[in-house]
C-alpha cells in the first residue's frame, strides 16, 4: 500500500514543529562532538547506522541511546564504528575513505543490550544494501 501524497498537496508544518524535526538526533550528535570530543566525521557515520538501524526496526534506539550515561554512550559509539568497519570491509564506499579495512566480525554486545530484538554484525553485513 502506497501512502504518499498526491503531488498537488501542500503541507505545512510550524516552524516550532520544524525545529523539533530531528532535535533528538542533534543532541546526540553535540554530545559525540562537544561533550565527548569525538571526531565529528566519525560522529556523523555512527549516527547515521543508528538513524538506519531505527528504519531496520530497532526503535527508539536514538532515543534510548541519548539516555544513557556519556561514557556509555561513548563506548556504544566506539562498537558502532568497529561495526561499520566491519559492514564496510568488502565495498567501497563513502565510509571507506575514513574508516580502516576489517574484516573481522565485531562485537556490538552493548548495543544487543539496547535493542529490543536481535542484532549481529554478520545480520548488518548481510543487510547493507
Amino acid at each position: 500500500m502506497d501512502h504518499a501524497l498526491p503531488p498537488s498537496t501542500i503541507i505545512t508544518i510550524s516552524h516550532e514543529d520544524f525545529c523539533l524535526f530531528h532535535k533528538m538526533d542533534r543532541k546526540l550528535y553535540w554530545i559525540l562532538v562537544i561533550n565527548l570530543y569525538r571526531n565529528p566525521t566519525e560522529s556523523m557515520q555512527v549516527l547515521a547506522m543508528w538513524l538506519w538501524l531505527e528504519r531496520l526496526g530497532y526503535r527508539h534506539l536514538v532515543k534510548k541511546i541519548t539516555s544513557l550515561p556519556y561514557t556509555l554512550i561513548n563506548e556504544v559509539a566506539d562498537e558502532t564504528l568497529s561495526c561499520l568497519k566491519y559492514i564496510n570491509a568488502t565495498n567501497f564506499s563513502y565510509f571507506s575513505y575514513s574508516i580502516p579495512f576489517t574484516s573481522e566480525p565485531c562485537d556490538i554486545s552493548l548495543l544487543q543490550s539496547i535493542v529490543d530484538k536481535e542484532i549481529s554484525s554478520q545480520s548488518l553485513y548481510d543487510n547493507k544494501d
